[in-house]
């Protein structure tokens, strides 16, 4: 599971039935739909979006922990990871 924070700023583009607002300001209160797209993947993938939570403060997430024991597990962990994209 992945969690992420975006901040209000970053909600910079608008529309509205699909037509593009040049001159809007966002209404948080007013939000009753949100949609998300994933844009320019190449291959097969999947996304799974369990939950959005509006919230007033930045969130940050810590980190998992990983343990290695040897040169070898870092080595398939970041080949893996670069794998996995």
């Amino acid at each position: 599971a992945v969690s992420v924070y975006l901040p209000q700023t970053s909600f910079d583009r608008g529309s509205w039935i699909g037509q593009p607002c040049n001159d809007c300001q966002i209404n948080f209160s007013s939000i009753v739909e949100m949609d998300i797209y994933v844009l320019f993947q190449e291959g097969p993938f999947e996304v799974k979006v369990k939950k959005v939570t509006a919230v007033d403060d930045h969130q940050s997430f810590p980190s998992p922990a990983v343990a290695l024991s040897s040169t070898e597990e870092i080595k398939t962990l970041i080949d893996q990871t670069i794998q996995s994209g």
